[in-house]
């Protein structure tokens, strides 16, 4: 496989997820104290052009030609744009693509998963691309990490595990002080967890026309804000109830009596429960099982199961060391070496990546 060099599908394809310069810079101005940001991108949001119908000519020409080489470097110079921006106010930045599907272990409600919406063949070219030709160049340039969930746990004797547990994982680990900064880019709602399990964490929702930073102050008011009345100061404790609840993007709701609305205030009748009652997710479904149309057995089962699926603390404790290890494994093997960087971009990607303002 070769770099076309007639190709524009794969820089229109990233572009998607470029926020304006003038957008960050209202956000973190010219004298910002932070000295360092932890950027993690979630594969899920960045390679969110292949299941979207817009994109659908752009993207079967990038599967149809096998644009890899192509693809794999506009990952650079996608990062190109924000090191850029921010080394322009003395930011320095980490880069964490973090790849996995929910798919192969997913339960039968998870009726419309990211895995199950992309096509074999695009499947493979994702896994090819970030495997085979991002991560053995990110390893060689300073501060950019490859961390697949999926594959690359499985290639390793492992199950895989949801990809929204990484940064939780590596702040625990000791991998990333608590002191930095991180900002997660993605659409995935149950990444919001962040924000409360993790001090100085922003959620990052950007598009072609705008970008918004969520914060703990922010979050409700974000996930209420197509309501009349804004629900605020619920603990984080509750977050994996409103997943469950209401699902997201690759997950239908609970129930179709509940909506998101109605549940923010359900959500609110919790408050008078102690500790023990709220961790107790059968307890919660009582209390929530007189706003439902269906009140069964098997609702209540599913309820738990989503409970636990989405559920930050729960998919860090269901980890096994192992599973650990191979994770922070994947980010300890990042090695800078300028030359070997430089022969790798000449000799796979025609010198396509802009190498020098990565270092």
């Amino acid at each position: 496989m070769a770099i076309n060099t007639n190709d524009e599908n794969t820089s229109v394809f990233y572009s998607i997820n470029k926020a304006r310069y003038e957008i960050l810079r209202e956000s973190f101005g010219n004298d910002t104290p932070i000295k360092k940001i932890n950027f993690f991108v979630d594969g899920l949001k960045l390679f969110e052009p292949f299941r979207q119908g817009h994109m659908k000519n752009v993207c079967d020409e990038i599967v149809s030609k096998k644009l890899i080489e192509n693809l794999a470097a506009q990952f650079f110079n996608w990062v190109v744009h924000y090191r850029r921006f921010f080394n322009s106010i003395g930011v320095q930045t980490s880069f964490y693509l973090l790849h996995g599907y929910h798919g192969k272990n997913s339960p039968s409600w998870w009726a419309s998963s990211y895995y199950d919406e992309l096509d074999e063949t695009t499947r493979r070219l994702l896994d090819f691309t970030v495997n085979k030709r991002i991560r053995p160049l990110a390893v060689y340039i300073p501060d950019i990490h490859v961390v697949d969930t999926d594959s690359f746990l499985i290639a390793n004797g492992c199950q895989p595990v949801d990809r929204i547990v990484v940064p939780q994982l590596l702040r625990l680990q000791g991998i990333i002080s608590p002191k930095e900064h991180s900002i997660i880019m993605t659409s995935d709602l149950p990444m919001m967890q962040h924000i409360y399990a993790q001090k100085r964490t922003h959620v990052m929702r950007v598009s072609h026309r705008s970008c918004n930073f969520i914060t703990k102050s922010k979050l409700f008011e974000f996930l209420s804000k197509d309501y009349k009345t804004i629900v605020e100061d619920l603990p984080d404790t509750l977050l994996p109830y409103f997943f469950a609840i209401n699902g997201d993007k690759n997950c239908p709701p609970l129930d179709t009596k509940l909506k998101k609305a109605k549940s923010l205030k359900v959500l609110q009748e919790l408050l008078s429960l102690d500790a023990d009652e709220v961790n107790d997710s059968s307890t919660v479904y009582d209390i929530i099982a007189p706003h439902l149309a269906v009140n069964n057995d098997s609702q209540r089962l599913e309820f738990m199961e989503r409970v636990d699926y989405f559920s930050l603390a729960n998919i860090y404790n269901g980890m096994s060391p192992t599973d650990k290890l191979v994770i922070t494994d994947q980010v300890l093997e990042n090695a800078p070496d300028f030359q070997t960087a430089a022969d790798l971009n000449t000799t796979r990607f025609g010198d396509m990546i802009e190498l020098n303002r990565l270092f």
